[in-house]
């Protein structure tokens, strides 16, 4: 009887700490991820990422980010280039204690997007795309092994079973064609790493950035180009009236409407 409530106290003691373990990891967990997200973004993007506040939940397996918002590129407007709505997690939590933490949803609504043109060419998205490509050159060609661990968390390991960009916004900005706003098609990525072989935050925040702002850099150039046209026609339009005079004009209006142009 002595040897079993000795075994129990043991029991209730390991209990007892691992319960204090847990308590205070989930209780640092927000601020883990928030510096993470910090760390890693700008690494990533080559330029400021900031993230006001993260609830993560891991006996929910829930996770929530509100306020994320990533800097101009250099040489643009001082506004954000995009900020966040909501970002929802679906964690699985049979897989936190494995190599590979794998997410089973990211689901990202009501994010702005702000495109900006300089120029004929120059846009703010060219340029945070250019700034992940250098990144990612930088990163492949680093010889020094422990160069981007613990403090941006790339020895954490990730998988993304399904990924879900919805309900964005972005706001047009161009030196020629003044201010638009557009509504961004629907985002959805599948298998982001896998559970034998995850991706490092970077790779991971690669994978899914690249694809969003080549889908926000097409929905640009596409209205651009919509706009370019209709002033061009605009100009051609105000020649020819001038040469036509106001009679001449008019009927050539009647002579479109007639023909449905």
């Amino acid at each position: 009887m002595k040897a079993l409530k000795i075994v129990l106290g043991l029991v209730v003691a390991v209990v007892a700490v691992a319960a204090i373990v847990v308590v205070i990891g989930v209780q640092n967990l927000d601020k883990i991820v928030k510096t993470a997200v910090e760390k890693v973004g700008p690494e990533v993007l080559g330029t400021e990422v900031l993230l006001s506040e993260v609830h993560i939940d891991i006996t929910e397996g829930r996770g929530e980010l509100r306020g994320l918002t990533v800097a101009n590129p250099e040489g643009y407007s001082p506004a954000n280039i995009f900020s966040l709505g909501q970002t929802v997690l679906d964690i699985d939590t049979s897989s936190l204690g494995g190599d590979v933490i794998v997410i089973n949803e990211i689901t990202i609504k009501g994010a702005n997007l702000l495109a900006e043109q300089k120029g004929l060419k120059d846009t703010n998205l060219q340029a945070l795309l250019d700034n992940i490509q250098s990144g990612s050159k930088s990163a492949s060609s680093s010889t020094e092994p422990d160069q981007t661990s613990d403090a941006s968390g790339s020895d954490v390991l990730l998988a993304v079973e399904k990924f879900t960009f919805a309900d964005s916004n972005m706001k047009l900005v161009s030196e020629q064609f003044g201010e638009h706003s557009l509504t961004l098609p629907s985002i959805k990525l599948t298998d982001l790493g896998t559970k034998d072989k995850g991706l490092t935050p970077e790779e991971l925040a690669n994978a899914v950035v690249k694809p969003l702002l080549a889908q926000a850099k097409k929905a640009a150039q596409k209205r651009i180009e919509a706009l370019a046209k209709e002033k061009a026609e605009e100009k051609i339009n105000e020649k020819l009236n001038e040469k036509l005079g106001e009679d001449g004009a008019k009927k050539l209006n009647e002579l479109k409407s007639l023909f449905g142009k």
